[in-house]
């Protein structure tokens, strides 16, 4: 039995859906170009780019770019091209700065730009190229001769004080029984080391090579050849009256305050246990005592080769840059043992992150980070205790291999991806290394090439599946510490193409976006909201093609603005997407939608030929055929032509215009297909939990679809029958008699439209398009129709 029956899709802002069409959101399309579903706004073409400036003249084949944004005054784009070697770096009117390399070309030399990352800290923009191994510098701390140093700490009455070198007496004194009260000056520890001194240069050892030179109550001994040799001492005492230095000593209290400058010994501590063993050097004071500080082991490598450490473009006061070699701060204390040189050393540095005022790499399964507040520092300050500041080396314990690829600041804490593993780094109110713990908290499955994307309370990360790209948003509960992934690419398993090198986002506008070299002109967006009560709204995945199809090289957020880096036929070009709800143009109340947007107020003055009555325009770019210039309200209307302006010849990068338009104001650019089309209408039933299930047998026969529409100026449905000519129905806003309806102005309405469909649900296809630059945006849509229910079954 045939009924009247109608459907509706409440709103067109959950992008496209590859699941079955019965499965599917009614609120969700079959596919989406160039529209943008907003929560606001509802479906509306996308936001044009405007053209900032020409980077380049050529094009390069692999080339790396980097988006500095130090602050809201200085933005700059920097390009290496592994071709020639060199970076280049432009501030966003296009105007190139100087980029000086006092050191440091080999590191990026032939390097592969997808080998490369970067991150910016204020005036530091850090670059690492993964391909380098981290090495030692070749420099160590200078070793002494063999020395000895023989500290009189105690004189004691009828006791022998004896020296003995390689076994033999070399020096003895035997003090007073202190039998008269003047033989207590015969005792004092000064006195003593005199005596034996002397002793020693009886004996021969201050001649032929050997020196005895004393320091108060210290005598200093070598062999000016660097002959080694064994020193003991004696001194009646158990051994707590005299200690001889050479080496290493077992206290730092039994070191004297007076002895030779840069003399180096070893505190062993506990014997048996290395691990509290340090290194001291005297530093002789001006007058007086010197003091015994802390130090490196002689014959230790001291500096991190910089060389191969990653290097820092450095933004300089006068504007321009620097690209050089880092002065990492050297070993400061102990051994490699003690102090042992970062687990990166050796290995490759993977990624580099900032978090919690720390530096921070990747290498293999440790994440490393500098001391807090300072950089460029990965060496310990003592080796006798563990500071709070001191660098944080950490591994990522597992049953299987865990190479670590990427790290996301997260909250307070720090979460590591391998290929197949999350980490999470956390530490309490103060991350240090007595604090910090890593431990594992997930097993999917992540693509290491693309760097995950922090948003708001989600980390986003992709994973490779066959010849497409899946993506994942995780989140770590604050409560309970766990942590769990949702795909969001469900719905659109076969969407996103494989070998996604970029993805960028922000918070502000809730947008996810992402580059794939298998698509290369294309931005896959994906747009989502979630509710205060943690319902998720929208999930709307869409993609945004740019006219003449250029290869884009990156993308970047800066608040609500997306920076996108494009390499055209003439070269690379620095463009911008204002993603913010409801821009406008001054004067026009709307968005002119051209892409590569300029006004002419941006260009030279331009040139009227009164013989051939057109107006020459010189743009920034080579203009394609397609080329359109709009005016803007407020300036003079061009004749014959409503707002719309066509271009009568091109040449090069002029661009002339019919009759005198040189005080008009003008937006020049290209326009842009946009494409939406719905899914197929199902009759669906209301379920108990409050969800719809579609109607999947009887017969649909549609009859009509109302769309309605909201500050649009132009778009066309097309309504496409099998086996019929495709109708199509344009949409203008002006109707006769509307007082809106004026020359020179462009009306934009609100309201509804009807559309005939006159076929059954399953043989038509609805598409909404516009190339215009005048806007459109859609609320929601009904249709009207028959259902028959012969077919229904029991």
């Amino acid at each position: 039995m045939a009924s009247p029956v109608t459907g509706s899709i409440p709103n067109l802002v959950n992008g496209i859906s590859q699941q079955a069409p019965a499965l599917r959101l009614p609120t969700q399309a079959q596919d989406q170009e160039n529209y943008y579903s907003t929560i606001v706004e509802g479906l509306k073409d996308r936001p044009p780019t405007e053209h900032i400036a020409k980077i380049l003249d050529t094009l390069p084949t692999n080339a790396f770019t980097h988006i500095i944004n130090r602050d809201v005054n200085e933005k700059y784009l920097v390009v290496f091209d592994p071709a020639d070697g060199i970076i280049r770096c432009f501030d966003f009117q296009g105007v190139e700065r100087d980029v000086y390399y006092p050191r440091g070309f080999g590191y990026i030399a032939g390097a592969d730009a997808t080998r490369l990352r970067a991150i910016t800290v204020a005036d530091y923009t850090f670059l690492v190229n993964t391909a380098v191994e981290v090495t030692m510098d070749d420099e160590i701390v200078p070793t002494r001769k063999p020395e000895a140093l023989v500290n009189v700490l105690a004189g004691n009455y009828s006791k022998t004080y004896a020296i003995y070198i390689n076994g033999v007496l070399a020096a003895q004194y035997i003090t007073p029984d202190g039998d008269q009260a003047s033989e207590g000056a015969y005792v004092d520890t000064v006195f003593i080391a005199d005596q034996l001194d002397k002793s020693l240069s009886a004996n021969g050892f201050n001649s032929n090579g050997w020196h005895s030179n004393r320091y108060q109550n210290a005598i200093h001994i070598f062999h000016e050849l660097g002959v080694n040799f064994t020193i003991e001492v004696q001194d009646g005492y158990n051994g707590n009256a005299m200690k001889a230095a050479k080496g290493k000593i077992q206290r730092f209290s039994d070191l004297p305050n007076f002895g030779p400058d840069g003399f180096v010994v070893e505190v062993v501590g506990d014997n048996g246990n290395t691990a509290d063993n340090y290194y001291v050097q005297f530093q002789k004071g001006s007058d007086g005592p010197g003091i015994w500080k802390e130090c490196v082991k002689p014959g230790t490598k001291l500096f991190l080769h910089a060389a191969t450490m990653p290097h820092a473009l450095i933004s300089e006061a006068d504007g321009t840059f620097t690209f050089d070699e880092i002065e990492w701060d050297p070993r400061k204390a102990g051994d490699t043992e003690t102090s042992p040189d970062p687990s990166f050393v050796g290995d490759y540095i993977e990624d580099v992150f900032f978090h919690r005022n720390r530096l921070g790499f990747l290498s293999g399964e440790n994440a490393i980070m500098s001391r807090a507040g300072s950089f460029f520092d990965f060496y310990r300050t003592t080796a006798t205790a563990i500071l709070d500041d001191d660098p944080i080396d950490v591994g990522a314990t597992h049953v299987k291999v865990s190479l670590l690829k990427s790290a996301v600041p997260y909250q307070d804490q720090l979460v590591l991806f391998s290929e197949q593993t999350q980490f999470t780094v956390s530490g309490q109110d103060l991350l240090t290394p007595k604090t910090v713990s890593i431990r594992p908290q997930t097993e999917y499955v992540c693509d290491g090439a693309v760097r995950p994307v922090g948003l708001g309370q989600s980390i986003f990360f992709a994973a490779r599946r066959g010849n497409f790209t899946s993506l994942w948003e995780y989140t770590i509960d604050k409560v309970s510490q766990t942590a769990s992934a949702a795909e969001i690419t469900a719905h659109v398993p076969a969407y996103v193409p494989d070998n996604v090198f970029k993805m960028a986002g922000t918070s502000n506008e809730n947008v996810l976006a992402l580059l794939t070299t298998d698509d290369p002109s294309r931005v896959y967006v994906y747009r989502f909201y979630v509710s205060s009560d943690g319902t998720r709204l929208q999930a709307a995945w869409q993609r945004w093609s740019l006219p003449g199809n250029p290869r884009i090289l990156n993308i970047e957020f800066i608040e609500s603005d997306m920076f996108v880096v494009a390499a055209r036929e003439d070269g690379v070009y620095l463009e911008k997407i204002r993603m913010q709800p409801n821009a406008f143009d001054d004067g026009l109340g709307f968005l002119v939608h051209l892409d590569r947007r300029v006004h002419s107020d941006k260009l030279p003055a331009p040139v009227y030929s009164a013989t051939h009555n057109y107006t020459v325009y010189t743009l920034p770019y080579m203009p394609s055929s397609d080329i359109v210039a709009v005016t803007s309200a407020g300036g003079a209307t061009l004749p014959a032509i409503e707002l719309g302006v066509a271009v009568i010849s091109t040449d090069g990068r002029q661009v002339a215009l019919s009759g005198d338009t040189r005080n008009a104001k003008l937006w020049f650019g290209e326009p842009f297909a946009r494409r939406y089309e719905f899914s197929r209408f199902f009759l669906r039933t209301q379920q108990p939990n409050g969800s719809t299930t579609a109607v999947q047998s009887g017969r649909l026969q549609l009859r009509q679809m109302t769309l309605s529409h909201n500050n649009s100026a132009y778009f066309k449905v097309e309504v496409r029958n099998e086996g019929r000519t495709p109708y199509v129905y344009e949409f203008t806003g002006r109707t006769l008699g509307d007082a809106n309806n004026v020359l020179g102005h462009i009306p934009l309405k609100a309201g509804k439209m009807s559309i005939p469909l006159l076929s059954r649900s399953d043989r038509v296809t609805i598409t909404l398009s516009s190339d215009s630059w005048m806007p459109s945006a859609f609320i929601s849509a009904e249709w009207s129709g028959i259902h028959n229910e012969k077919a229904r079954e029991l």
